[in-house]
């Protein structure tokens, strides 16, 4: 459970350099480099650790294919079209949670 969460923090910090770094012109520098490697590293490492944990061999009814990399790929890509969005987006949905927090406490009460 730790490892995800670092691996989380990991990419979401490799996608706000890639994302609002490479826009004003930082990822030509070595230092930004440097940290997008280390960040690479660090999520193929954990990524790694997280695929080879164990697994129960029961046989079940359903089983999802692919099991430890779908999941890990759909976080990584959602961490990245999050952190590319807009303020202006961001705004809109808390503007939008709040008033279906609204209707559903409107909806549960009557």
């Amino acid at each position: 459970m730790a490892s995800l969460l670092v691996l989380v923090v990991i990419w979401t910090a490799l996608c706000v350099l890639v994302v609002y770094g490479c826009t004003r012109g930082l990822c030509g520098s070595w230092w930004a480099i440097t940290i997008i490697v280390c960040c690479l590293v660090g999520v193929v490492g954990l990524f790694v650790l997280l695929v080879r944990q164990p697994r129960s061999d029961v046989k079940l009814h359903f089983q999802t294919p692919l099991v430890p990399w779908i999941p890990l790929a759909s976080v990584l890509v959602n961490i990245f079209l999050m952190v590319a969005m807009s303020p202006a987006t961001w705004i809109r949905f808390a503007v939008w949670m709040a008033i279906g927090k609204d209707w559903g406490h409107i909806l549960e009460t009557s």
